[in-house]
C-alpha cells in the first residue's frame, strides 16, 4: 500500500489521490536532490517503492 514520504504528509492509497515514484538512479540524481528538498527530506535515502501523494505537486 503506497504511503507518503513527505514529511508530514499520512495520505496512502485510502485517501484516493495520485502517487508519483521518486526520480532514482544515477541519470536522476539532481531531480531527485531537488524533490527531496522541496519535501524537507534532505538527507532521505528512497527506494524503488518510495512515493509522493500528488498534493505535493499543486
Amino acid at each position: 500500500m503506497p504511503t507518503c514520504c513527505a514529511v508530514g504528509c499520512s495520505n496512502n492509497e485510502k485517501s484516493g489521490l495520485k502517487f508519483v515514484r521518486l526520480p532514482v538512479g544515477k541519470r536522476n540524481a539532481n531531480r531527485l536532490k531537488q524533490w527531496l528538498h522541496n519535501i524537507g527530506r534532505d538527507k532521505y535515502i528512497p527506494n524503488e517503492n518510495s512515493r509522493l501523494c500528488e498534493v505535493h505537486f499543486t
